[in-house]
Formats: structure tokens, C-alpha cells, sequence
């Protein structure tokens, strides 16, 4: 059910929000989609930690097109 679903999203320009429970052949595909390169994060905008009330107001407007991520400075974690 899930890799219908998905592929149904991924074939549109629309956007929605599913939830369902996992299992491993539904993992396994979607770290084939991740392999492939056909699976993307959408980011709608990148706020400074400074900036809270505005990514908090710009996730309540409605008008957000993907995530709204809160940069704290800090450095990527190690490899």
C-alpha cells in the first residue's frame, strides 16, 4: 500500500501528507528511491536560531512549500 502511495506522490507535483506503519520491505524501498536520487526533502526556508518567531509565524501562515529549517549556528555533526 505504502509504495502505491508513493509512487503516486512522486509521479505529481502535489503534495501530501501520509502516515502509515513501516516495515522492511517498505524501508527497502525508500532507500532505493534515497539511492536513486528520486526522493527529496522539499525546503520551504532556512530561519537563524535569532529568528524563531518568524519561521513560527512563516510554519502557521499556511503559505510554507516544504520545511522550514531553524539553523543554530553550529557546526555539522562528524563523519
Amino acid at each position: 500500500m505504502a509504495r502505491s502511495v508513493l509512487l503516486r506522490l512522486l509521479s505529481k507535483q502535489r503534495i501530501k501528507t501520509i502516515m502509515f506503519k513501516s516495515n522492511g520491505e517498505d524501508l527497502a524501498f525508500l532507500s532505493k528511491l534515497a539511492e536513486e536520487r528520486r526522493l527529496r526533502s522539499v525546503i520551504d526556508s532556512v530561519f537563524p536560531l535569532s529568528q524563531l518567531d518568524l519561521a513560527h509565524r512563516r510554519s502557521q501562515s499556511g503559505h510554507a512549500r516544504g520545511k522550514i529549517v531553524i539553523d543554530h549556528g553550529g557546526s555539522a555533526a562528524p563523519t
